[in-house]
Formats: C-alpha cells, structure tokens, sequence
C-alpha cells in the first residue's frame, strides 16, 4: 500500500513539474540607455519607434515572455509564423500596455488577440548586419502570408536633428521614445551599446525590501516603498505613483515592480522615481 502510494505521488509529481516547466530565459538584446543624444553619430544607426507592449520570442516553434515562460497564443495567430527565430512586441496602440497583458494573460477571451500584432526589431541568429536580418522575415512575409507579423520600420538619419525630430513627433503622439540600433553589427546579445534607448522618461526596475509607513492622509497605508535595483546597485525609496488600492494594498516583499524617473543624481541615483507597474511575468 505504501509502495502504491509512494509511486503515485512521484508520478503525480513527474506530471506536475512537466506541466508547470519553464524554459530557460531566452538571450536577449537588451538596450542601454541612452541620456545625450548628442553623444552618437547618427549614420551609424537605424532607428525606430520603442513600443511599450509585452516583449516576446519566437524560437522557430513556440513564442516565449521574456521570463522563458511559453505565451499561449491562439493557433491562428500563430499561422505561418517561420521556422526560424523572431524578437519583437505584442503589441496593439499606444497607452494600451494594461490591455495588452490583459489580453495575454486571459485565455477565455481569445478573440481579443485580434488586436495584436507581433511587431519585429530583429531575426535572431541570422548572418549579416541589421538591415540583412530583417530582410530574412521581410522575404518570408513575401511568400508566406503571416497577418499578425509586423516588421517595425527602420529609419536612417544623417542629422541629430532629424533624430530628435523624430522623438518629438513621437512623444507628441503619446509614444514611449525611440530605439537606436547600429546597422553595421553582427547579432548581439546582452547589454551593449549596439542598442539604445532613448525615451520621455527612463524606467528601471526593482525588488521591493520594505515599506515606510505613511503620514498625513496616507497614516494608516504604505507611504513608500523600499527596492533595490540592482541594476544601478542602489536602494532607492519611491513615495510617489501609487493609487489607493496599491497603498491599501501593496505588492508582496520580493515583488518586482517598473518605475520611471527624469535624471540620475550625481552619484548615480534615480532623481524623484515614480511608480509605473508591477512587473508582470509569465
């Protein structure tokens, strides 16, 4: 009787490990902030709109959140997507970033998928600088009809001023900023400065440590919370963002959360950080 039950647990736990697995975090460009746009040479670089949607991976079979944790796209959306890897964004409008993950997370209502669009910035792995990788998913669309593939277009500027020029249009029309990628590299991964991001704000993120009890009208709920970002090496204390739920209720001690700040101090500390989010992984 033991025995049975002894190998009904492990089979039970063989089946639960297979279904809740996560695959290793795919490797990733991550761009590096960009804080003097006067600093880069503008010939170097192709530049494009920053989408603020759900970053995801096609890995040639399955799309993936950035955590490694698979996305459950319904098949249809997924229709024709190559059999080679793709990095991009879900994506649908701008200021819809809520909805967005509203959409991803919600498995009853797939419909809603309709939306989105799989907004491409690079095809992994693939020979060549920039401009020849994404021609690689630009020739496939060309023969394979894939309606929820986007390429994200790319844009040469001689001048800084076109550059900013850019930016301002983009922030005049609620965008998040603008993403630099030097054309003439070979694939990279990681943080580097063959990728930058210049935005109306930057964000980070951070682990919440601990919490600061509110005064005044906030005496009774959190009044600020205590991260870490690891990033910079800093902890830092955000007292600003929050709605009422989020002060009645606050994110459990580990939770990691985006918040946006203008400038860094001399000494490298984020100036007046705000709450934006919690971050959501899958």
């Amino acid at each position: 009787m033991l025995k049975n039950l002894k190998y009904s647990f492990f089979i039970f736990l063989v089946f639960w490990l297979s279904s809740n697995q996560v695959s290793a975090s795919p490797k990733l460009i991550l761009p590096v902030v960009l804080e003097n746009i006067q600093s880069i040479d503008p010939m170097q670089y192709l530049v494009s709109e920053k989408l603020d949607g759900m970053r995801a991976y096609w890995d040639g079979k399955q799309l993936f959140a950035k955590s490694g944790k698979p996305i459950n796209a319904p098949k249809w959306f997924l229709e024709n997507f190559p059999p080679f890897e793709l990095d991009g964004e879900l994506w649908s409008n701008r200021n819809e970033f809520e909805k967005i993950i509203s959409i991803i997370k919600n498995h009853d209502k797939q419909e809603s998928w309709k939306t989105l669009r799989f907004n491409i910035f690079e095809v992994p792995n693939q020979k060549g600088n920039l401009s020849m990788r994404l021609q690689v998913i630009k020739d496939y669309l060309s023969v394979y009809h894939a309606p929820y593939i986007k390429v994200i277009p790319q844009y040469q500027f001689t001048k800084i001023e076109e550059i900013i020029r850019f930016f301002h249009q983009i922030k005049h029309n609620d965008g998040e900023g603008i993403i630099l990628r030097k054309n003439d590299t070979p694939y990279l991964t990681g943080r580097n400065k063959s990728a930058l991001k210049f935005k109306v704000f930057f964000d980070s993120e951070c682990i919440i440590k601990g919490y600061k009890k509110g005064t005044g009208k906030y005496t009774k709920v959190m009044g600020s919370i205590i991260c870490e970002d690891k990033d910079l090496g800093k902890i830092i204390k955000i007292g600003s963002g929050f709605d009422d739920f989020i002060r009645e209720n606050p994110p459990k001690i580990g939770t990691i959360i985006t918040y946006k700040y203008y400038q860094k101090t001399k000494n490298n500390y984020p100036k007046h950080p705000v709450f934006l989010r919690i971050r959501e992984d899958f």
